[in-house]
């Protein structure tokens, strides 16, 4: 999987940053199931990033990053790749319960180049700030 997503673009790329990893588990914190564990690098900002497959088809979301402090407060050491997306089934039963359209395809696609996904990605993602 690939995650893309505009992680700090005051500091990093303002063009979107393309992450690659795996679907490391299927479950989440506490075995949930309607999260997955994801190798990917998230930095903070990147929650509500697409995870995408070989193909550029979105699988799920990223939802959170376990903290690298509270791993150490609990455990004593620094988890490497707890990075958690809402799974792709659990993300279209929210979509579906909500009545928001989403296409589902991507079967006649082949696996594409990671420069290629970016620059399909970045033509339908965005930025969204959150100001105090």
């Amino acid at each position: 999987v690939v995650v893309f997503g505009y992680p700090p673009n005051a500091w990093l790329s303002n063009g979107g940053n393309l992450t690659p990893g795996t679907v490391s588990a299927l479950t989440g914190l506490g075995n949930d199931p309607n999260q997955w564990q994801i190798t990917a690098p998230i930095q903070p900002g990147s929650s509500g990033s697409p995870v995408l497959d070989q193909r550029g088809v979105v699988v799920g979301v990223v939802s959170m990053r376990l903290s690298d402090a509270r791993m150490h407060e609990a455990t004593g050491t620094s988890g490497q790749n707890l990075n958690f997306a809402v799974s792709g089934p659990r993300l279209n039963a929210l979509l579906r319960k909500n009545h928001v359209r989403f296409e589902r395809g991507g079967l006649w696609r082949f696996p594409r180049e990671n420069a290629d996904i970016a620059d399909e990605a970045r033509s339908w993602t965005g930025v969204i700030e959150c100001w105090k």
